[in-house]
């Protein structure tokens, strides 16, 4: 993703232009190359198709496709587009910060989106879904999900993705009630919620659980939260 953005950085180079029409053209091109760049590996058609699709949350599902069933079937482009909306109500947070400091140096749309990406890739935001991602595959059971719960309450060790607010983040809440609408018997969703039960003395999930539970459901691959 972040070559696609950066040779489009480098075919575009040069400050916005002053037309604010002009702008927002390239930048809903710029967020459909986006959205279709998760599908370059999956070959050629499937790139242009996801490029081509009306929306982005049309993009993703064809970008992510499960490994069974339709990729684009309403229903999982509906949750998929949940998702896009509840993530862009996340304040002022340092991806937002780093494009907001690219654009206030004059940078151009796709390096704005570049800094934005780059400051998204670490600990903070994409390392906590990773992370999250990773114990719902290896805690098979809901039994192995309690014991590491409590090794972690007993050691004070806090569990990250959950806590991050003073109270409960809405949009986890909503997530995370979506994904067991919509795959109540995958085993992974099924270890997720396993670790929002046990976790609850860690404080309430935050965004990232509730993301990384509906990526589970959906069937999407490593690495596609956050959206």
């Amino acid at each position: 993703m972040r070559l696609g953005i950066l040779f489009w950085a480098l075919h575009r180079h040069g400050n916005p232009s002053p037309d604010p029409q002009a702008n927002l053209v390239e930048a809903r091109a710029l967020l459909r190359l986006v959205a279709a760049l998760p599908a370059t590996c999956r070959g050629v058609t499937r790139a242009l198709s996801a490029a081509r699709a009306s929306t982005l949350a049309e993009s993703l599902a064809i970008a992510w496709p499960p490994s069974e069933g339709d990729s684009s079937a309403p229903t999982r482009v509906a949750l998929l587009d949940r998702a896009l909306s509840l993530v862009a109500d996340h304040a002022v947070d340092p991806p937002a910060l780093a494009a907001r400091a690219a654009a206030h140096a004059g940078g151009s749309l796709a390096a704005c989106v570049l800094a934005g990406v780059e400051a998204l890739s670490g600990d903070e935001h994409a390392g906590v879904c990773a992370e999250l991602a990773d114990w719902i595959d290896v805690l098979e059971t809901t039994a192995k999900v309690r014991e590491f719960v409590a090794e972690r309450l007993d050691s004070g060790t806090p569990i990250p993705g959950f806590g991050r607010l003073a109270g409960a983040d809405p949009r986890a809440a909503i997530l995370l009630e979506a994904a067991a609408s919509f795959a109540p018997a995958d085993r992974r969703l099924q270890r997720a919620l396993d670790l929002v039960g046990f976790a609850r003395g860690c404080g309430e999930p935050g965004l990232e659980v509730g993301l990384v539970a509906l990526a589970a459901a959906l069937g999407l691959p490593p690495g596609a939260p956050p959206f």
